[in-house]
C-alpha cells in the first residue's frame, strides 16, 4: 500500500490524542479513512482469513488447525493484525475489521 507508513503515523497520533476513548471513536476514524484509501489493502489475504476466524471466536490453535499452520504462526498473524489495525484486543480488531469493510 502506497501510504501505509503515513497512515500508521496518523493512527499513532490520533491514538495519543484520543487515548481512553471508546472503540467507537477508533471505528469512526477508520470509517473516515475508507473514503480516502482502500482499507481492504491494509491486510494481506491471509491476514484477512485469520481476522475472519478471529471474528468467529476461534483460538490460535483452532485457527492453526483450520488453516493448516501451527498455532504459533496463527498467533503471529493475529499479532500483526492487531498492530496494523492498532487494536489492543482480538475483539476490537474483529469489530474494526467488520466496520471498516475489511471482513464481512
Amino acid at each position: 500500500m502506497k501510504n501505509c507508513h503515513s497512515v500508521g503515523k496518523y493512527v499513532k497520533t490520533v491514538t495519543k490524542i484520543y487515548k481512553g476513548f471508546s472503540t467507537s471513536v477508533y471505528i469512526d476514524i477508520i470509517e473516515k479513512w475508507r473514503y480516502e484509501m482502500n482499507r481492504k489493502d491494509l491486510l494481506s489475504q491471509r491476514e484477512k482469513e485469520v481476522l475472519e476466524l478471529v471474528a468467529l471466536g476461534m483460538s490460535n490453535s483452532e485457527i492453526g488447525e483450520k488453516l493448516m499452520v501451527s498455532s504459533y504462526t496463527a498467533q503471529a498473524h493475529v499479532a500483526t493484525i492487531l498492530r496494523k489495525l492498532h487494536a489492543k484486543r482480538r475483539t476490537q480488531a474483529a469489530i474494526i475489521g467488520v466496520k471498516a469493510g475489511i471482513i464481512q
